[in-house]
């Protein structure tokens, strides 16, 4: 089947016909067809080839990276050149071109983006200025140079008012607004991953969607999906939900239309996200489940991984909604998924999995005699995960961990040769390091809550360590008082206010 569509005029296929012929097994990959046909598919990438010029249409597909490059005078070498870097076979494409010259410099910046290198800056000065263009390529340089900046990996510190400003420009730029929304998809993932979700949602609802082909609709529609997942996460709403499923209803259907099962598996994990924010686990796993199959079938690994890893995300959830029987599901989801996902080429990924892990052998309901093991299993998992997530690089993922540690410490099953609850105490002060009054109000408040159920099983210390600890539980039940609103945290600090003063005056331990 051909991944390539080169749409040309009638009378100039025979031509190219003859080229590709002379290039042994190229015939495979690609299909001649007549300009009139030319469309924007999402399931092959495609070339229009005049007599006087090669174009290359935006790819909707994901296949290439979001580099858009120039329009270039018909010739035998750049036809060969553009159906060769097309196919992505980059330094093969780069033998018909110039050394030095300006369509060798932007082939380069393109195979640095595949590669995940930082496009040099020298190239990114010659390539992708937009007041050295004009018209459409204009807008392509600004577009350039903000996804460069964006997605490659740089040194030095991330220049988020620059990418901002470029992207801006870009959209600016744009005559047409199918390309427009080109760039707006990229735009929203930036401002998401920049924590400016509400502007990323502004800007999608103002597309005008009635100017644009399916395929770009569409992409606006999943652009917007994935902006209210993110908003859903922390902040649920069932009017918004409603909105979201029916986006995503649309958006999956389309992908069905067309045949394109990865793309479809690909919408078929968000919905599967969007129907657990909606606490729907059943309906959740079937489509997580659909998503792993298509996936598996496509031999698309690394999808698949990310599909178990999901998939255990949801059966962790279910499981801790007063349905335990899915613990087992859940832990044996993680560990295929981590089998994917190695540390040394996925550390992150790696780090989270082993997060989810600990907590689940923490809670994983075993007869006693397995307690114990599944307790050194979380203690061996949580400190890979803190290897990755350390204070200094990731600090809000650390104090999540570190809290999640404390809990699952003190659930251990009792140590001869240490205190649990102790160790627990460590590592919500270092959580408390981080979630300070004035950044993360609440969580603070419901670490020191969890500081304070394990403070009252704490052994019994000689010294005149009672007196300190006393003053230590008093001084953090009373600091949740001015931390929240919330009635129900708020009753839990006055039971250990209340508790302590018993204590205080001899009446009694909580």
């Amino acid at each position: 089947m051909p991944q390539l569509l080169i749409y040309s005029p009638t009378q100039q296929m025979p031509f190219l016909s003859r080229l590709i012929k002379e290039r042994n097994g190229l015939e495979d990959w690609v299909a001649l067809l007549p300009v009139e046909e030319a469309k924007e598919p999402e399931k092959n990438l495609s070339l229009l080839v005049y007599p006087d010029k090669i174009v290359f249409p935006i790819d909707r597909s994901d296949i290439t990276p979001p580099y858009l490059l120039p329009d270039l005078p018909f010739s035998e070498e750049h036809f060969m050149a553009s159906v060769l870097l097309r196919l992505v076979h980059v330094e093969q494409a780069m033998e018909f071109v110039e050394n030095g010259s300006s369509l060798y410099l932007h082939f380069l910046a393109f195979m640095h983006f595949i590669t995940g290198e930082e496009v040099p800056g020298y190239l990114l000065d010659f390539l992708s200025k937009p007041d050295s263009y004009q018209g459409k390529e204009a807008f392509k340089a600004a577009h350039n140079r903000a996804v460069c900046l964006h997605y490659n990996p740089m040194e030095e510190e991330y220049p988020v008012e620059e990418i901002s400003r470029l992207y801006e420009q870009a959209l600016d730029l744009a005559e047409d607004e199918n390309d427009r929304t080109f760039t707006l998809k990229h735009y929203a993932v930036f401002l998401m991953d920049t924590g400016r979700e509400q502007k990323a949602e502004a800007l999608l609802r103002d597309v005008r969607e009635s100017a644009l082909t399916s395929i770009a609709r569409h992409d606006i529609q999943h652009a917007l999906a994935h902006v209210l997942l993110y908003r859903l996460s922390s902040d649920y709403d069932s009017f918004t939900m409603g909105e979201l499923r029916s986006l995503l209803k649309e958006v999956l259907d389309y992908k069905r239309s067309l045949g394109n099962k990865v793309k479809e598996a690909i919408c078929l994990l968000d919905v599967s996200q969007a129907a657990l924010l909606a606490k729907s686990y059943s309906e959740s796993l079937g489509f997580v489940n659909k998503a792993i199959q298509i996936f598996q079938e496509e031999d698309f690994e690394e999808f698949y991984g990310e599909a178990l890893r999901r998939k255990g995300v949801l059966l962790y959830a279910w499981a801790q909604a007063g349905n335990p029987q899915f613990f087992k599901s859940a832990m044996e989801s993680f560990q295929k998924a981590l089998e994917l996902f190695p540390k040394e080429t996925a550390p992150s990924v790696y780090a989270d999995i082993h997060h989810h892990l600990a907590r689940i052998y923490a809670e994983l309901p075993v007869e006693d005699s397995k307690k114990s093991l599944m307790a050194g299993l979380s203690v061996s998992s949580f400190r890979k995960a803190l290897e990755f997530f350390t204070k200094e690089e990731y600090p809000y993922e650390y104090a999540t961990i570190c809290t999640h540690f404390g809990n699952a410490l003190c659930h251990f099953p009792p140590s001869l040769h240490s205190d649990h609850f102790e160790k627990a105490l460590h590592y919500y002060r270092e959580a408390l390091d981080i979630r300070t009054a004035e950044r993360f109000p609440v969580e603070r408040a419901l670490t020191l809550l969890n500081y304070l159920e394990a403070a009252w099983n704490l052994r019994e210390k000689q010294n005149g360590s009672y007196q300190k600890r006393f003053q230590d539980m008093w001084d953090k039940a009373n600091e949740i008082l001015h931390l929240t609103k919330d009635e129900t945290i708020l009753q839990e600090a006055r039971k250990h206010i209340e508790a302590l003063e018993r204590l205080k005056s001899g009446a009694g331990k909580k």
